[in-house]
């Protein structure tokens, strides 16, 4: 058995998303997969106790065996931040090999995540590459496209963060259809040169942008008034409906994929978001709907959701949803599998941590 950790120079680089593609399509070739997040940050409240929610929606999607707690043994709340500061001992990189050695008994393969950057812990000893060397784990960079020479600087930065034995190689994510030429034929070579290990250039896909409407309930707190049976459909943009009517339906039209977000009191914006067949329909302000619109939506299968913000504060907490993406339902997991298998050079991935293809 070989562990391998997945980290990023920068936050949202797809960690998540490229660790589920791995493991299933090193399943089909018979391995026997883990998964662990030594150092938990991004919490949600579970039964009174805040997890990290990387390791739970693993275990769901891919029913991984290991209980959470052994996925992801620290919990890095500022509580434990502040303990740390003070010279408080916590065992941390104890119970983490504690776990460690549980969660990887039986494992042909180990996949570790790191945290949401290469640079978040270093001050108290807990940044990837501290992690990554007392488990004796080589790391492979996930960076995702932005600009061109922001993607070329992530490299260099986490080639930079991590000593050169350890990385075993760089993996790009996200590059649009349109710089694909670009990356492959200039920066790859140009990344090679200096001795960046490239295994995978992986092109965007839609699908994996797109978030289902019932993510976009739960973020928001709202309400269902109508179109639940579609709650598990996709939403691939988010619009605001603050135009007069002539104009929305033409925007709408452009984007049928879309969760419109409009005020409770614009039932003009509300009839032609519905009858020009969007995605669903997020009404601000608390001010519910006429029962009009709500028999529309229903019979049309498009959900209502009320809530309780303001237009702007809605479209705030829904753009940060987009950073916080996750994989989750089987169209996506079947698509971020075939862009691995595509797109990444499996194979070296595998001969890299000792494992025969």
């Amino acid at each position: 058995m070989r562990p391998i950790y997945l980290c990023s120079p920068k936050k949202h680089a797809g960690k998540t998303s490229i660790g589920i593609g791995l493991i299933m399509a090193m399943r089909e070739r018979g391995l026997k997969i883990g998964y662990m997040k030594p150092i938990g940050t991004v919490f949600r409240d579970l039964d009174g106790r805040l997890v990290d929610e990387d390791p739970y929606h693993l275990k769901s999607i891919l029913k991984l065996e290991d209980s959470p707690e052994d996925m992801s043994p620290i919990d890095l709340t500022t509580e434990t931040i502040r303990d740390i500061l003070r010279g408080k001992e916590k065992r941390i990189m104890e119970r983490i090999k504690e776990s460690f050695e549980i969660v990887s008994r039986d494992k042909d393969i180990m996949l570790i995540e790191g945290g949401p950057s290469m640079t978040h812990g270093i001050s108290l000893g807990l940044s990837d590459a501290c992690v990554a060397r007392e488990l004796n784990t080589r790391i492979l960079l996930i960076a995702k496209y932005d600009t061109e020479i922001s993607l070329v600087d992530q490299i260099i930065l986490g080639t930079t963060l991590a000593p050169e034995e350890l990385i075993s190689g760089v993996i790009i994510n996200d590059v649009p259809e349109t710089a694909m030429d670009f990356v492959q034929g200039v920066i790859v070579p140009f990344l090679e040169k200096k001795g960046v290990n490239i295994l995978g250039v992986i092109q965007r896909e839609r699908i994996l942008r797109a978030v289902p409407i019932k993510q976009i309930v739960e973020e928001l707190g709202g309400e269902v008034l109508a179109g639940r049976s579609s709650l598990d459909k996709l939403v691939d943009y988010f619009l605001i409906g603050a135009m007069e009517v002539g104009s929305a339906i033409k925007y709408f039209r452009r984007a049928p994929n879309s969760a419109v977000i409009t005020g409770g009191d614009r039932s003009d914006i509300q009839m032609a978001a519905i009858e020009t067949g969007i995605r669903c329909l997020v009404l601000t302000g608390n001010r519910r709907p006429s029962e009009v619109i709500l028999a529309a939506a229903e019979e049309r299968g498009i959900p209502v959701i009320l809530v309780p913000m303001d237009t702007m504060s809605t479209v705030e907490r829904m753009e940060g949803m987009l950073g916080r993406l996750k994989v989750q339902n089987e169209e996506q997991i079947k698509c971020i599998k075939e862009l691995i298998e595509k797109y990444v050079d499996l194979e070296r991935v595998l001969k890299d941590v000792e494992v025969d293809a």
